[in-house]
């Protein structure tokens, strides 16, 4: 044997095995990962295919509307619950 048995290892250090994939011949040589290709925003814009100005297509009332929506419901729930808390301990 060249190192201490695994069960004794286990026995100082418990806690659960973490299972990995790894590639271990480029381990050692060094390599520890590939760097991924970088691209920029020129790149994008000439995978879009059109040379002309991107413009975006977003319908902002509709967005506004449903915030305003979502806000004013908020709103209403915590004015009733804050009511009846209140006519609750006046009554109580």
């Amino acid at each position: 044997m060249i190192g201490p048995c695994t069960c004794e290892i286990k026995g100082t250090h418990p806690g659960t095995d973490l299972l990995m994939t790894i590639d271990w011949e480029a381990r050692i040589e060094g390599k520890l990962y590939e760097e991924p290709t970088l691209i920029g925003l020129g790149t994008l814009y000439s995978l879009a295919g059109n040379n002309e100005s991107l413009e975006l297509t977003n319908d902002s009332s509709h967005g506004l509307w449903w915030n305003l929506f979502i806000m004013g419901s908020g709103i209403l729930v915590i004015v009733t619950v804050l009511s009846l808390r209140v006519l609750r301990k006046k009554g109580g």
